[in-house]
């Protein structure tokens, strides 16, 4: 992408970290906490989101990193990460609110 190596290994690192936690629960504080000082592409966030056991946690989250996301166009590869539709369904009608 366009950022640089340095932003790259911090984010694989944060990723790694997250993939370490046992429970969705305490991934989701993890990631919550990361996005208060970070923004992130839409690939990244996916990444993030796959990391989730169930699809309540991976909407949440999805719904929390939205503001920071820096291309709201890409938002349509979450759609992936979903196990149903109507999570998905549940994303798109939040972000059309912005």
């Amino acid at each position: 992408g366009s950022y640089n190596n340095n932003n790259n290994v911090y984010f694989n690192q944060f990723l790694q970290s997250l993939s370490d936690e046992s429970f969705d629960s305490n991934r989701l504080k993890a990631a919550k906490a990361y996005l208060q000082n970070n923004q992130l592409y839409a690939q990244q966030i996916q990444q993030v989101a796959s990391l989730f056991s169930f699809d309540s946690y991976r909407l949440d989250w999805a719904k929390a990193a939205y503001p920071n996301c820096i291309d709201k166009g890409n938002y349509f590869l979450l759609k992936s990460t979903f196990s149903f539709s109507s999570y998905y369904n549940d994303l798109v009608d939040y972000t059309s609110k912005f």
